[in-house]
């Protein structure tokens, strides 16, 4: 699985899968680098977020984990409030 992700780098699912997996076999050093290869590629997936969090809670990096289950709360909402005002300042300088 690692040599798909080494060929697939921004294929969100085959991360997704490998962190699990690096994850439920005590890697979780390794399922954190995976992990933050996807909430880099989708910022506004909570639920990367959570597997991000939890990893890092299994490393025991609680300092590191808990702005990630924070950022699983917010992103979304966050994501989609940069979105609606990109979208009104392009209508805003259309109007222009």
């Amino acid at each position: 699985m690692r040599i798909a992700v080494e060929l697939a780098p921004d294929s969100v699912p085959l991360s997704m899968e490998f962190g699990q997996f690096l994850a439920s076999n005590g890697h979780a050093d390794e399922a954190v680098d995976a992990f933050r290869r996807v909430t880099a590629l989708q910022p506004a997936s909570p639920e990367a977020w959570y597997f991000l969090g939890m990893a890092l809670y299994t490393a025991r990096r609680d300092a590191d984990a808990l702005p990630a289950f924070r950022f699983q709360c917010v992103a979304p909402a966050a994501m989609r409030c940069a979105s609606v005002c990109a979208s009104a300042k392009r209508q805003r300088n259309a109007m222009k």
